[in-house]
């Protein structure tokens, strides 16, 4: 039980680390607060979640992430000549690092492991074998063309969490990217291109594909 910790949501946000005391009384529940305020919450208002020894490990690592961008962040000034810390401010955004996502396997140190299905099994001796449903499956795309290693990064990189494509100079990285980017467009997902390089985004050429416009440069290194 000592992994183990409770946290407190009222009305949907986390509020766990302001909180004293949490008594429920009927269809209430009456909280106090460190500043020494009492007020009364419906219980539908009130949430509590178990979260586990290495969620808070996680939760601790975004912490320290958010405690150095906010010493080091870039600033930002907009027209209205408000500034703001840009990094901090997308860190913030994140209530919870779900385990699934690939924030979460950088927050652990540990590359994603794609899960196998297993077959249901009724002791050792016998199986249970569902049928195939004959379902459509989701198909991919190569406007931009491919050979067979371009196919399989293209593939790869769209079953799973993180993918890396590698090559020398002239090996169709673009091409891969480009084709990588018309498939997750299709699919409604969404898209950031980033670079260490500010030239291979600052100078971009549209791309038309299914209604929308996207900007991506020929010397993007993957």
């Amino acid at each position: 039980m000592g992994n183990i910790r409770k946290e407190i949501f009222l009305k949907g946000e986390k509020r766990t680390d302001d909180i004293v005391s949490c008594v429920r009384s009927g269809r209430f529940y009456k909280v106090t607060f460190k500043n020494h305020k009492t007020y009364n919450y419906n219980y539908y208002d009130v949430k509590f979640v178990e979260t586990s020894k290495e969620e808070l490990f996680i939760d601790s690592r975004l912490d320290y992430f958010k405690r150095i961008a906010d010493k080091i962040g870039l600033e930002h000034t907009t027209g209205k000549g408000l500034t703001f810390n840009i990094l901090l401010k997308n860190y913030g955004i994140i209530e919870k690092v779900i385990p699934e996502t690939i924030l979460y396997s950088f927050l652990k140190a540990e590359l994603p492991v794609k899960e196998k299905k297993q077959d249901s099994c009724i002791g050792a001796f016998f199986k249970i074998i569902k049928p195939i449903k004959n379902e459509e499956k989701e198909f991919t795309i190569f406007p931009f063309g491919f050979n067979i290693s371009q196919k399989q990064a293209v593939d790869n990189a769209l079953d799973n969490n993180l993918s890396i494509i590698e090559g020398p100079p002239v090996t169709g990285k673009t091409q891969t990217i480009l084709n990588i980017i018309a498939n997750a467009v299709i699919r409604g997902e969404s898209v950031a291109v980033v670079s260490s390089n500010n030239s291979a985004t600052k100078d971009t050429e549209p791309v038309f594909l299914n209604g929308m416009i996207i900007k991506i440069s020929n010397s993007i290194t993957a």
